[in-house]
Order: C-alpha cells, then structure tokens, then sequence
C-alpha cells in the first residue's frame, strides 16, 4: 500500500524552474465505462482494499454522474495510453441531523488520487486546473477539504485562491486518521 498523502515539499519558486512539469502527452477526460478497472487499480494501489470493492466504486460514480450530471464529475489523467491518476467534484448536502461542525452543501474537491511515479510533475495541478471552471459554471464557491497533515494539498489549492474557512470539520464518511478536518473554500473570479 503506498503512502495516502504525498512527502511534504514546500514550494521554493528558486526550485520550481527545475522541477520537471507534467508529460508533454499528457490528457484529461471523463471517465468512460473503459476507465473503470484502471481507477480501481489506481485507488487499491493506494490504500490495497481490494480491487473489486474499488470497481463497484467506479460504477457507482459513474451512475451517480448520470443521475446528477451537475452535482458529479470524475475525470482521468493519462499519459500516452497510460491512466495515472484520477479525480472527482461531488455535491456534499448534509442531512439536517448532521453535526454542528458539518461541512456546507456545496460542490467539492475530492478524490485526487496520483500514482506515485507521477507525483511532483504537476499532474496533481492539471486535475485541479481542469476542475475549477467545471465548478464554477455551477456555483460561485468551491470547497474543498483535506486533513491537517496533508500540507502538499493545502499548498496545491491556495494557489487556485483556497482559504482556510475552519478546523475541525465533519464531513460523511471521512475519518481525518492522524489530525483533523479542515474546510477550504474559493470564491469564483471576477470577470
């Protein structure tokens, strides 16, 4: 199983001219029916729960996309033939039964899941890059939120105008394993 979050590197802009930037074949699509095992082989690499568990996932999602097409999306990056990461915008809507500390109803951030030789080239960015005008044909928020830990995603969302809203969140499903719920949020731009 490999590691959930990426090592922590902070920027330094003197570095960033060195650091290899995303593979020039590079593409970003919706997932199609097609993608489906390789998504799951994508998450079970990352976590090792088990692939089949991670296909009924795929389907779900894309079910769910059908369903609601402007409340769900999930796209894949690939190099040449070659899926290496994925990512997802959901709706979140807390029931009224939800805690005190739940996060918003609004569209989401979630689920950027890179392959570990792929990481640092800035694939993480074109997935974030692709998503932002996807949510703001939508709505005139978007939120995100990650564990306290998770530095390198905290780092990746500021630079597309996320700002820390509040610590210790709830958000379904979401344990926060090792620190605590932080909800982000950027506002669309002006034109």
């Amino acid at each position: 199983m490999a590691d959930l979050f990426a090592a922590y590197a902070p920027r330094d802009d003197h570095m960033e001219s060195a650091r290899p930037g995303p593979p020039d074949d590079l593409s970003i699509h919706t997932m199609t029916a097609a993608d489906v095992d390789v998504v799951a082989a994508i998450r079970d690499e990352r976590d090792g729960s088990g692939h089949s568990g991670h296909v009924v996932w795929a389907r779900s999602a894309m079910a769910r996309r059908a369903r609601a097409p402007d409340d769900f999306e999930i796209i894949v990056a690939r190099v040449a033939d070659a899926a290496i990461g994925y990512a997802c915008v959901w709706r979140i809507a807390p029931s009224e039964t939800a805690p005190s500390n739940a996060v918003p109803d609004g569209l989401y951030l979630g689920g950027v899941v890179v392959r570990p030789p792929f990481r640092r080239l800035g694939i993480g960015r074109a997935l974030t890059a692709w998503r932002m005008p996807w949510i703001f044909a939508r709505s005139d928020a978007a939120y995100y939120f990650a564990n306290s830990i998770n530095r390198t995603s905290h780092d990746l969302h500021r630079e597309f105008g996320f700002r820390e809203i509040r610590r210790g969140i709830w958000a379904p499903g979401v344990p926060f394993t090792g620190g605590e719920g932080v909800l982000f949020r950027a506002d669309r731009p002006e034109d």
